[in-house]
Parts: structure tokens; sequence; C-alpha cells
């Protein structure tokens, strides 16, 4: 099995072609960038990538079955190639990464709104030491707003855990959380949910969270 890097990618595709025998076909479409200031393209083309993904999860009911960090149920996963720890397949495994994709999130209202996308948002605290006592150490999705715009949109198994981590990371005066707990964590069922609403968000307002894709989160 190829190992977790330069692509985490070529590792799933892998796993189906050896257990399914499939051979894969690559489709590609330019993205023109001149406009875009060098620094913002790599930001501008995740922001397409989780456009796209929002999409086909919408259309489809079901995500890639590579993305998101859905695998092959009996099979674990290879590390980074500097740990020559390589996946293999394990009859019994049956892991939560094999699972069907989540239901995708309905579009549905603005993103600032108490029901956005049909979830049951909490209200807006503070993002500082305060703000953390409002908070449960519960799987959830969460969008951060600086009183006039959501800049971040997230996920999380452990909510009260990543706001501590992103207080201490960086200056968070006059930044706001608002979370909506989840009643699972399966990892590519809540890669999905932020996905979904990240794409939504960008179909809404036109452009990606500011802090989105950056490396201040």
């Amino acid at each position: 099995m190829p190992f977790n890097d330069p692509h985490t990618a070529a590792q799933s595709l892998w796993v189906w072609n050896q257990s399914e025998g499939w051979d894969y076909e690559c489709s590609v479409a330019p993205i023109l960038v001149d406009k875009v200031p060098s620094e913002d393209r790599r930001r501008y083309l995740e922001g397409i990538e989780a456009f796209l993904l929002w999409r086909y999860h919408s259309e489809k009911g079901e995500s890639p079955l590579c993305n998101h960090g859905r695998f092959h149920p009996n099979y674990t996963r290879s590390r980074n190639r500097k740990t020559g720890a390589r996946g293999r397949y394990v009859p019994d495994l049956d892991s939560d990464a094999g699972l069907s994709s989540g239901k995708p999130l309905e579009k549905h209202g603005n993103p600032s709104d108490g029901d956005w996308m049909n979830l049951d948002w909490s209200d807006w605290y503070p993002l500082d030491r305060m703000g953390l006592t409002r908070l449960k150490n519960s799987p959830s999705v969460y969008r951060v707003s600086d009183g006039k715009e959501i800049v971040y949109i997230g996920q999380t198994k452990q909510t009260k855990s990543r706001m501590r981590q992103h207080i201490a990371r960086f200056d968070s005066n006059n930044l706001y959380v608002s979370v909506s707990y989840l009643e699972e964590a399966i990892p590519h069922r809540m890669l999905e949910m932020e996905n979904d609403l990240i794409g939504s968000f960008i179909e809404t307002e036109g452009s990606i969270p500011r802090l989105q894709f950056s490396n201040m989160f």
C-alpha cells in the first residue's frame, strides 16, 4: 500500500483497486488564477474543491468514496513515509471509515442564522476563557465570527478542547464561536458536514471564509 504522503488519496485508491480490481480514469478542468494574489491561490483552489465536494454530496447523496477519510472497512491505513508503516488487510477490522456517507445537509437560511442548514446552533460566545465555560466537550461543528461575518468553519470531537487550542494559538480577541453539537463522532461524516457548511457558505456568500484553509486555525 502507498504511504499517506505525498497524497493521502493514493492509499485509498490503491485499496479499492486491490480489493475490487478497479481501474481509474481522470478528468481535469483548468482553473484561472492570474487575478488571484499568489499568497491566496492555495486557499482559492481549496475553496473550489470544497464547493465541488458540497455539490457532489448534495446531488448524489454521498461523498466520493476516497474523500473525507473514507476507506475500505477491512484495511488499516499507511502512515507517512518516514515512519515506514504501511497499511494492511485485516479481515475482521470492519472500521468506521468503511461506513456509508452521512446524509447531506440541506441548504437553508444564512450562515449567521440560528438554524442555518437546519442545524441547532448555540448562541454566540466570546472565544476566550470565559466563553469556554459555556461549551461542552462534545462532538460538534462550529463557526467562528468576527462579529460581522463568519471567518472560519470547523468540526471537532471535543469542542471545549479545540476552542482552548484556538485561544492558545492566536489572539482571539473580538472573535465569537457558535456550535451545533452532534450525536455521533464518525470522522468522515463529521468532515462531510464541515465541508457541506463551507461549500454552502461559498455558494451563498460568493467567497471563502476569511480564515478558512489558513494556518491560523
